[in-house]
């Protein structure tokens, strides 16, 4: 089956626990040329969101037609906090998450090789999003190195090691 060729590229925007971090990704996203690039921006929030921020925003909002948009998400904003990422690289998506500057990196890829391309302002954001070939996928099979049945975490720690941490 061939998938149909589409004129705009989707821009999931993930919530944030904190509501007030969710509308400041936002904010930036708004204050970019996302539109002037064909991207459509979707979002898909925190499982404790109570909808006043979607329903406040909806008329910017894409609404996904269908479950192939979905699978075919293109590029997944949020926190670099946020658990999204580990989804994100495990589904092998385009990432860039938001770094409030004058703050502690508490991303769990910070420094690893899975550390994703960061943004705290629109002008950064615009550089991403003018180049969005630059924008490297999540490396699937890196991704699932760091997933073991086992219970003594040796990749975690290896990672951990590897980093002087």
């Amino acid at each position: 089956k061939f998938k149909k060729k589409r004129k705009y590229k989707f821009i999931w925007l993930i919530g944030e626990y904190s509501k007030s971090k969710t509308e400041q990704i936002f904010d930036l996203i708004i204050k970019s040329d996302y539109t002037k690039k064909n991207y459509k921006l979707v979002f898909r929030p925190h499982p404790s969101d109570t909808g006043d921020f979607y329903n406040k925003n909806k008329n910017i909002f894409h609404t996904i037609d269908d479950k192939e948009e979905y699978e075919n998400g293109d590029l997944m904003i949020g926190d670099s906090t946020s658990s999204y990422l580990v989804e994100s690289y495990l589904m092998g998506r385009k990432v860039l998450v938001f770094e409030r500057q004058c703050e502690i990196n508490l991303s769990a890829f910070y420094m690893t090789k899975m550390s994703p391309n960061s943004f705290s302002n629109f002008v950064e954001l615009n550089f991403y999003l003018n180049s969005y070939k630059k924008i490297e996928k999540a490396n699937k099979k890196l991704a699932y190195n760091f997933y073991e049945k086992n219970v003594n975490y040796t990749k975690w720690v290896s990672v951990l090691n590897e980093n002087n941490f």
